[in-house]
């Protein structure tokens, strides 16, 4: 269980890294960061172990631009070669910057919405030493 915990933690450092250099840097430039695409990058090696805690900070009250960022690294981990393409265009749920509050806010809902009927195919909490458990199935 404590790998479990220590997965969690280090994705939640890099979540609270990716939100404070949106809240530093203020979009548009934060997302042309050297630091924030390492930081990205980092989310999305922790593979489907950062998909439940991506879902977790997925509140539509967050900033836009860390909502797009999050969403971004969300489908790049689902839509990597390791599982079957899901049957929901999840890219159509990826948030903007330009999108509006209503539309954030959807977005989000589908995306949890989605999350939870969907997301035991693409991650099993009990597999933490695998940043790939949907491919086990």
């Amino acid at each position: 269980m404590s790998g479990v915990f220590v997965q969690h933690l280090r994705v939640r450092r890099l979540l609270r890294d990716l939100r404070s250099n949106v809240e530093y840097y203020r979009p548009p430039s934060f997302r042309k960061t050297s630091r924030t695409l390492d930081t990205l990058a980092d989310i999305q090696r922790h593979g489907c172990r950062a998909l439940p805690v991506i879902m977790d900070e997925l509140n539509p009250e967050a900033p836009a631009a860390y909502l797009e960022g999050l969403s971004t690294v969300f489908n790049e981990i689902i839509y990597s070669d390791q599982w079957p393409r899901p049957e929901t265009n999840l890219y159509n749920l990826q948030v903007s910057e330009d999108d509006e509050p209503a539309e954030v806010r959807r977005k989000c809902e589908r995306l949890r919405r989605w999350w939870a009927q969907e997301g035991s195919t693409y991650h099993q909490s009990w597999r933490f030493w695998s940043s790939a458990c949907g491919t086990h199935r």
